[in-house]
């Protein structure tokens, strides 16, 4: 038997080449719409939201909506049927002139930053047709980090003791660090 997913899914553009996306990317896909039952849309909205989640509270950090699939002029519904199979292309720009901090889902019920596109199937109401499940897309967004600007180009220098037996040190350790800037391994 053949799920709703597969009948309703986003496809991102190059999805296999590029794995992550960075301030001033476009996410560029389709939501595609390859039907096992006759279907009335009034549209189909996709979003784009990045959030913070931590310890209870939710700061969102971009939500932005699309209408798809609209109804041609003078109606009010599409019906799309069995068999049929159909793309609508979207488009997001990731903003450069937000500092938007990298995804990050490593402490589970702690804290996480997120990025989703969300794909959800409209349909009219009073109308007794088949309906989809919403779908949701993780995005993996990194910031970018110039170690070159003048933000990140101060040293570092940190001393410290290691270990005190009847009041004596057994050893210290310096660090010397010429740039103050990381971004997380792939």
């Amino acid at each position: 038997m053949t799920s709703k997913r597969e009948e309703f899914s986003i496809r991102l553009q190059n999805e296999d080449d590029t794995p992550y996306y960075f301030p001033g990317d476009k996410i560029k896909g389709q939501v595609i719409l390859d039907l096992k039952k006759t279907i009335d849309v009034q549209h189909i909205s996709i979003n784009f939201s990045g959030c913070i989640e931590a310890c209870g509270d939710k700061i969102m950090l971009i939500d932005k909506t699309d209408l798809l699939a609209l109804p041609k002029k003078g109606k009010k519904y599409t019906t799309f049927n069995t068999g049929q199979k159909h793309e609508f292309d979207f488009e997001f720009m990731i903003p450069s002139n937000k500092k938007l901090p990298s995804y990050f889902t490593s402490i589970p019920k702690v804290g996480r930053i997120s990025y989703t596109l969300t794909a959800v199937h409209k349909k009219p109401m009073l109308k007794l047709s088949h309906t989809l499940s919403s779908i949701t897309k993780q995005l993996k967004i990194l910031d970018q980090i110039d170690i070159l600007s003048l933000d990140y180009c101060r040293p570092i220098q940190l001393n410290n003791d290691i270990g005190f037996i009847n009041g004596n040190k057994l050893a210290q350790w310096s660090l010397k660090i010429s740039k103050s800037a990381f971004i997380r391994g792939w």
